[in-house]
């Protein structure tokens, strides 16, 4: 069998195209293949027994108490603690094609609502928002502050946790 330049030269330039090939991504750094259910999982296998939102919220929950638009959303994962006087929540959203700004302003504003209603809870106070790209989430989540703990000592233990969590969501999304 003859060798031309071509023939020599079609092996390395198919090797360099494909390792060319998983070195992109979209412009706003974020995957465009994140899975909600990974980073779900994730960070409920972060918190272990310390993650306590059980109860799915659903659509009119998601619209009534949280007052977020469904109809803005490709995919949501939304979870919150059983007894209502626990602010811990997980909330998980991909957003429609131009729809993140309008959402990222309602979680916002629930994260405002929420610290007029659970007023003495650092989780409360010291929940984030996120945001990459067209993913949002809402965390309020960890375990409780130490026992006897001061209101500053308690608010900083709490802000250490969400970090924990806001680590692990942007970690996979940029993955």
């Amino acid at each position: 069998m003859r060798h031309t330049p071509i023939t020599r030269l079609l092996p390395l330039f198919l090797a360099a195209l494909l390792a060319f090939t998983g070195c992109g991504n979209d412009s706003n750094g974020s995957s465009s293949d994140a899975d909600l259910s990974t980073i779900h999982r994730e960070v409920k296998a972060l918190y272990g027994e310390a993650y306590y939102p059980s109860l799915a919220i659903d659509n009119d929950t998601l619209s009534r108490k949280y007052g977020l638009t469904r109809e803005k959303m490709d995919e949501v994962i939304a979870e919150e603690a059983a007894l209502s006087e626990h602010p811990d929540t997980f909330i998980a959203i991909k957003a429609k094609e131009g729809e993140a700004d309008a959402l990222e302003e309602e979680l916002t504003a629930y994260r405002d609502k929420a610290v007029r209603e659970y007023p003495d809870s650092p989780k409360a106070q010291a929940a984030q928002v996120v945001r990459a790209g067209d993913y949002l989430f809402y965390l309020a989540l960890g375990p409780e502050p130490a026992e006897g703990a001061s209101p500053t000592a308690a608010l900083e233990s709490a802000r250490e946790e969400i970090a924990k969590g806001v680590d692990a969501v942007t970690a996979r999304i940029k993955r």
